[in-house]
């Protein structure tokens, strides 16, 4: 089934140090990646999406649960206005869609890019990525 809003998935995300492709759970479009629990603090998956009209949007990242997964992944969302940073307990199955979590509503305009980049820094695990989205402002509860 189609996703609702703009989803990025991991093949579209830009990397820095080695990621490994992986097909371990049920990941979006039949893959996802991981940090292969190794070189802390030297691997970022950043993630551009633009936003079609300036507002509010929830952002959600997709990953795949595991008993050896990271309890503290740090997230970094860039908005308008401004960057917040998140952090994801990936031993936690995703509550959204069977694939996400909320990283929070954030402000967005058109003229900068949407951007979450998910580290491997002092994490203490396996660092899952799968895809981003964002529920545009219409779908989103006040």
């Amino acid at each position: 089934a189609a996703l609702a809003g703009l989803v990025l998935d991991d093949e579209a995300a830009t990397y820095t140090g080695e990621w490994t492709a992986s097909n371990f759970g049920n990941p979006i479009e039949g893959s996802s990646r991981h940090d292969a629990n190794d070189g802390k603090g030297t691997k970022t998956a950043r993630f551009e999406l633009t936003v079609p009209k300036a507002g509010v949007y929830e952002v959600r990242l997709a990953y795949t649960a595991a008993a050896n997964r990271a309890t503290n992944v740090p997230i970094t969302v860039e908005f308008a206005g401004g960057s917040k940073q998140v952090t994801v307990n990936q031993k936690l199955p995703p509550s959204l869609a069977g694939h996400f979590v909320t990283l929070g509503n954030f402000p967005f305009s058109t003229d900068r890019p949407a951007v979450v980049t998910i580290s491997n820094t002092a994490t203490d695990g396996f660092v899952s990525i799968d895809a981003v989205q964002l529920i545009e402002p219409a779908s989103v509860a006040p």
